[in-house]
């Protein structure tokens, strides 16, 4: 699992959420949610729970941890 989601740090997103609906004019942003706010956190083990927080106290760190959800 860690191997997984280590791949996708190289990863810079979108700076902008809305950025996928300018490919279709269907496509439009539901919600977007920030992994670093959500209450399972608290569920992760001491070093990742902390490391996951720390990452949300910057723009860039808080980006790369959120689930977009679009819809059609």
């Amino acid at each position: 699992m860690f191997r997984d989601v280590g791949s996708q740090w190289g990863y810079p997103g979108f700076k902008d959420a809305h950025h996928p609906e300018t490919w279709a004019p269907e496509l439009s942003l539901v919600q977007e949610a920030r992994l670093t706010n959500a209450p399972k956190v608290d569920l992760f083990p001491g070093w990742l729970r902390i490391a996951t927080r720390l990452s949300g106290l910057s723009t860039t760190g808080a980006r790369r941890a959120r689930i977009l959800r679009y819809r059609f």
